[in-house]
């Protein structure tokens, strides 16, 4: 073999060493110091960020992938490229939940970047202890939100009661309003006294955060003393105003109206199946004078109309909506009558104004 021959051998040797490196140790490594979390402090649902350095002894840059692992399910994975004998840190984000975690960082992978753009993988050492960490943690919750975990926290909810008077008398301490009447539960014992297990204290129909609200007595059934419970009662709060119940002859009347509201739905349905037979109608016949090359946009908006007027008919509310038509009708026309009647009234009638102005002149020669 002649010296160019040679050198042709050498020199397509070390082009396709270059281009295609030799699989060799990935000398990728973690530095070996503690994880650490942004924020440092976080509690159960916050969102988390997972500091992890890195370090390449290699003399030629890699790219590294790099897992984040809580309980044994992956929660964040990143691609990183580290430079020839430098560092980098990892980055993953979590979102915390309550209870004991235990994080783990691992390398999962290290390639090396080839002059063509290809990426070759380099072998990963036997001895794990430079690849992963672990690390045990316990996520707290913050239930009132004062960035002060539950575990130290006297009172979780910040409702006015400790956590171990809302043992005592069976309330959540992780909920400020346990019966969900909208009065927290230490308002409800130290200034209301109302019981923090009822939304409705005084079973009066109406619940303690409506009495409040509404400056009625929630620890008395009766608050004006009329007779009538302040959850039937139109005026809580006067008994001159509130001697009938109101409420009960409006639920009386609803009832009484149900029927009629019922037939007037039947007959509205009935009314949609005859609009529905009429649009298939339409819309069969529509179709040879399309063919024929007629108005046939005439046929599609009769037939869509059709078909909105039975979509119509067919909701649910539209027989009370006949009802209250009829009811609106019949009191519109019983108010004209009353107002006919009282004007046509000889002892309201008065003399038009032509008929006073005559009587004037007469009066004066009297």
């Amino acid at each position: 073999m002649g010296t160019s021959a040679r050198v042709r051998v050498f020199g397509t040797f070390c082009l396709l060493v270059g281009l295609f490196p030799i699989a060799s140790n990935a000398a990728v490594s973690i530095v070996r110091q503690p994880i650490w979390f942004e924020p440092n402090l976080f509690f159960a649902g916050d969102t988390v960020s997972i500091y992890l350095p890195l370090w390449n002894s290699n003399d030629f840059p890699v790219e590294a992938d790099v897992s984040f692992l809580v309980n044994g399910a992956t929660v964040a994975s990143t691609t990183l490229r580290l430079p020839e004998k430098g560092g980098v840190i990892a980055r993953g984000v979590w979102r915390a939940k309550e209870g004991t975690a235990y994080l783990t960082a691992r390398i999962s992978a290290v390639r090396r970047r080839t002059l063509l753009g290809t990426t070759k993988p380099l072998t990963l050492p036997t001895s794990t202890r430079s690849l992963a960490i672990e690390r045990k943690i316990f996520v707290d919750r913050d239930t009132d939100g004062d960035r002060i975990g539950d575990r130290r926290d006297p009172d979780d909810d910040n409702d006015g009661l400790t956590d171990a008077i809302e043992r005592q008398r069976g309330t959540d301490p992780r909920n400020p309003d346990t019966d969900g009447d909208g009065i927290p539960d230490g308002e409800e014992v130290q200034r209301y006294g109302t019981n923090p297990l009822l939304a409705d204290s005084d079973g009066d129909s109406l619940p303690d955060g409506n009495e409040v609200r509404g400056g009625t007595n929630p620890v008395l059934a009766d608050s004006d003393g009329d007779g009538v419970k302040d959850g039937e009662d139109w005026f809580p709060r006067n008994p001159q105003l509130s001697g009938t119940r109101a409420r009960s002859a409006l639920r009386y009347t609803i009832a009484a109206a149900a029927p009629a509201a019922s037939t007037a739905g039947s007959l509205a349905k009935q009314a949609a199946e005859t609009l529905d037979r009429w649009r298939t109608l339409v819309a069969s016949s529509s179709e040879p004078r399309a063919e024929a090359g007629g108005r046939a946009w005439i046929p599609s908006v009769l037939t869509a109309s059709l078909e909105a007027a039975a979509t119509i008919l067919r909701a649910p509310w539209i027989g009370w909506f006949f009802v209250g038509l009829v009811a609106v009708g019949g009191l519109f026309f019983l108010s004209v009558s009353l107002r006919a009647l009282w004007q046509r009234s000889p002892h309201r009638r008065k003399p038009p104004l032509r008929e006073h102005l005559k009587m004037e002149p007469q009066e004066r020669k009297d």
